[in-house]
């Protein structure tokens, strides 16, 4: 759903999709957009999808505010995506460069044990059940968020700004 609102009534021409799905099963269908530039399932070329998208951040500095179309990189499951050293540094560029520059990433895993500007510059979470509370601090960034009472079934909390919202998703 977040994949389709952003391309809705948005020119391929001004956003462009670079995706990244290791497991092969949740990104598939979105190939299909003309606004995909680049998929990728293989854990092995993520990193040189990233390289690519960090050498775009550095591409759009030197064209100094040129206009440039946006770009998200959609990730399924982070953590695979950048196992090796290479992708993961150029990740931490991104996420603490790219937004300005019109570059942002979103994001899904089920595992939140990487720290770091990673972390610390994905400004916006959102959660769905977990077991504790200490999960859901550590998967949302924020005590107190509410996560760990999550009934499942589409029910979800976004963290953004420091305030916690419930709502209920969707399946597309």
């Amino acid at each position: 759903a977040a994949v389709l609102s952003q391309a809705l009534g948005v020119s391929p021409a001004d956003l462009r999709f670079v995706m990244v799905d290791c497991k092969r099963e949740a990104l598939l269908p979105f190939t299909a957009l003309p606004h995909t530039n680049t998929f990728t399932w293989r854990a092995d070329e993520a990193a040189a999808v990233l390289a690519w998208a960090d050498a775009e951040i550095q591409r759009r500095i030197d064209a100094g505010g040129q206009q440039s179309p946006r770009l998200v990189i959609v990730i399924d499951e982070l953590r695979t995506a950048i196992a090796s050293r290479q992708a993961s540094a150029a990740l931490d560029r991104i996420v603490s460069v790219g937004r300005g520059l019109g570059v942002h990433v979103l994001a899904a895993t089920q595992h939140v044990d990487f720290a770091g500007a990673i972390r610390a510059n994905f400004t916006a979470r959102i959660v769905g059940p977990v077991v504790s509370g200490q999960a859901a601090a550590q998967a949302s960034g924020m005590p107190g968020s509410g996560a760990q009472y999550l009934q499942g079934a589409g029910s979800f909390v976004m963290v953004a700004g420091g305030v916690a919202d419930r709502f209920q998703g969707f399946y597309m």
